[in-house]
Parts: C-alpha cells; sequence; structure tokens
C-alpha cells in the first residue's frame, strides 16, 4: 500500500518526480513490481494510446528510447505490460514514462469523473499522509478466557 500512496503522491503533485525517481532508483529488487503496478496504476486511472505523446514530452525521454517505442505498439494495455519488463537504464526509462502516463490519465480523471469530489483515498490524500487508515475491523484484544498477548518489548 506504501507504494501506492508514494505513486499518488507524485501524481498529485505532493512529491517531486525526482523524489520518486531516486526512489525508485534505490530498490532494485522492487523495480519490476513497481513497474507493473504503474501499469495497473495507469490502467485503472483510464491512461489511453493519446496519452504516449504528452507522456513522453512530460518525462523528458526521447521517442526514441526503448520503452517510449514499445509504449507505441499496439494493443496499448499489452505494450504497457512490456515496458514494465524492461530492465537495466530501460527500467528507470520506463518508469518515467510510466508514471507520466499515469500522472496524465489522474489528472484527466480528476477533472473529469472526480471534478465534483469523489470517495477514492487516492484522490484524497493530504501531502503529509504516511499511509492509508486500515480501513479492516480491529482484530479483537483476546479471546474469551485469554489474555491478549502483551506489546512487544512489555513481556
Amino acid at each position: 500500500m506504501e507504494d501506492e500512496i508514494l505513486l499518488n503522491k507524485i501524481a498529485q503533485g505532493n512529491i517531486s518526480v525526482g523524489d520518486g525517481i531516486a526512489w525508485f532508483l534505490a530498490s532494485p529488487g522492487e523495480q519490476r513490481r513497481r513497474l507493473q503496478l504503474l501499469v495497473y496504476l495507469a490502467l485503472q486511472a483510464g491512461a489511453r494510446p493519446s496519452d504516449l505523446t504528452p507522456a513522453v514530452e512530460r518525462s523528458g525521454l526521447a521517442i526514441t528510447y526503448t520503452p517510449c517505442v514499445i509504449a507505441g505498439k499496439e494493443p496499448f494495455r499489452q505494450s504497457l505490460s512490456k515496458v514494465a519488463l524492461l530492465e537495466g537504464i530501460d527500467a528507470s526509462r520506463s518508469f518515467q514514462l510510466l508514471l507520466s502516463i499515469f500522472c496524465i490519465a489522474d489528472e484527466r480523471r480528476r477533472k473529469t469523473v472526480c471534478a465534483k469530489g469523489c470517495s477514492h483515498w487516492w484522490h484524497n490524500l493530504p501531502p503529509s499522509v504516511d499511509r492509508v487508515p486500515d480501513q479492516r475491523p480491529a482484530p479483537p484484544s483476546s479471546v474469551e478466557g485469554q489474555r491478549a498477548a502483551p506489546p512487544p518489548g512489555q513481556q
């Protein structure tokens, strides 16, 4: 959930793209999963093929870079999934491109579908939110007839 929050904060301008890129590069073992998450978020936000050109411009990438070329192929959804599989320098470029596509799609959605307000938690993040409160009911503190375990460090 933390990754979703951070990516949405970037999309909303609460965290800089530069900080987002640094966060992405700092965890090589998480890169593929984060790229796949970005594809999911972009598609959920309504990304479409016409978002590609403005996304390339926004990202500052050259249209000839591998992620940009692959993303321009049809069908769009599968192309984005292929972009998320790129490695090395192309993983960083993929992050920049997919992030830009997500930002564009999310901005459009907030201006249209959610213009009059919405209940999407990700559209209502204050800049200081570090995590989304758990929406599940709290587990019972004890089972009938048993004492709850003390908090760590107080045993």
